[in-house]
């Protein structure tokens, strides 16, 4: 089981940098000058069934369009407006070299369905994003002890 938390490490702060990057980026885009405004949360939803244990991150990050969304797994493609500010924010979060890159999505894919679960990005242009990941419940149990350590 100790193969599980650093890959379930990798793909949760993958998904939680991203959505957070895109709410303040959207927000910044979008709050017409308003000084003080506050950037909406990005939400996690944990929830398990005898079968697999499902997290849900919701952010309201202005979602992806179809375009972007066709390419999210594919290897260097990247939506970082400045690659070079965000390896610098990013790297040290994550200790990856990679950061701001392309990897970060195509590695939590690989990385969870090694580990027999799946995940999917629904997303609503001009709202945000919910990105599902499903793990089956055997390979879950650890993660998610980690969870309650968040």
């Amino acid at each position: 089981m100790e193969y599980i938390e650093p890959h379930f490490r990798y793909i949760l702060t993958e998904v939680l940098k991203n959505s957070a990057h895109a709410t303040v980026r959207w927000h910044k885009e979008n709050s017409n000058g308003k000084s003080g405004s506050k950037v909406p949360p990005v939400s996690v939803c944990v929830s398990s069934n005898d079968e697999q244990v499902e997290v849900k991150v919701t952010d309201q990050g202005g979602g992806m369009g179809k375009s972007v969304l066709s390419n999210v797994w594919r290897f260097g493609y990247t939506t970082a407006h400045d690659s070079a500010a965000g390896l610098a924010g990013s790297e040290a979060s994550t200790g990856s070299g990679l950061a701001g890159w392309g990897f970060g999505l195509p590695r939590s894919l690989i990385y969870t369905r090694y580990l027999g679960g799946d995940i999917e990005i629904e997303t609503e242009p001009g709202q945000g994003c919910a990105v599902r990941i499903v793990f089956p419940k055997a390979a879950s149990e650890k993660s998610l002890e980690l969870l309650g350590g968040l």
